[in-house]
């Protein structure tokens, strides 16, 4: 708005306004910003949008790679846990990861099926459920091996790799979503594995959209720590 549409507004004398960008127009004219405020807002705008761009590129790429399951003929396949209801029952998304698992053991794809997992919130061992599910389905219990302090990645896989060690086993399966399995591989081959494949159920839901945000810095802080920079154990 210019100065004399602010003295015909308020209808009384105003001091002179001194505003850099508010000069006489004609009426209609609408007032344009500052050239240097225009360039840095194009700046911005650009870097937004080239950051977007980036993040997308980056989460289709991470479920493509962890789309491809690397199947190979393991000892042992390792179900990452997930989500318990109060009953006992697996949520939808760890019930896919069993029913995974139990593809590959039905197949002669493994011959021990390690269920990981913690207590979440509700205080129900998830690892525990995991291992009711595998044998109500007909897994023996001999062939389930129980992980009831499995309450992250790095931990899961430092327990599977030194369940190996002992037996002198060398191959292991990681059982999760696809986005996760990239980085499940990882932590296992850093914490010991020799050979590591993936597997990943056919299961989507819209929380996944997250899910795949929070996987791309994990990643990279994994891949930091565990292929850049010389392995070490840590708690991630």
């Amino acid at each position: 708005m210019t100065e004399k549409q602010l003295r015909r507004l308020f209808n009384r004398d105003l001091p002179p306004l001194h505003l850099p960008w508010a000069q006489d127009r004609p009426a209609g004219v609408l007032r344009a910003r500052p050239g240097w405020l225009d360039r840095r807002f194009d700046r911005w705008f650009k870097a937004t949008l080239l950051g977007l761009a980036l993040i997308l590129l980056a989460g289709a790429a991470l479920v493509w790679i962890g789309g491809r399951e690397t199947l190979i003929e393991a000892q042992v396949a390792v179900i990452l846990g997930n989500q318990v209801y109060r009953d006992g029952r697996p949520a939808p998304r760890l019930a896919a990861r069993l029913d995974k698992g139990l593809e590959l053991y039905r197949s002669g794809r493994c011959q021990t099926l390690i269920v990981s997992g913690g207590k979440g919130p509700n205080r129900v061992d998830e690892a525990a459920a995991m291992a009711d599910y595998l044998a109500e389905r007909g897994v023996p219990r001999s062939a389930i091996v129980v992980d009831a302090q499995g309450v992250n990645t790095w931990h899961t896989a430092v327990f599977t790799a030194d369940y190996l060690r002992r037996r002198g086993l060398d191959s292991a399966i990681v059982v999760s979503q696809a986005f996760h399995t990239p980085r499940s591989a990882l932590a296992l081959a850093a914490a010991g594995c020799p050979r590591v494949g993936r597997a990943a159920p056919d299961y989507w839901e819209a929380r996944d959209i997250y899910s795949i945000l929070r996987e791309l810095p994990a990643i990279a802080v994994y891949w930091w720590r565990y292929e850049f920079r010389a392995p070490a154990r840590h708690e991630a």
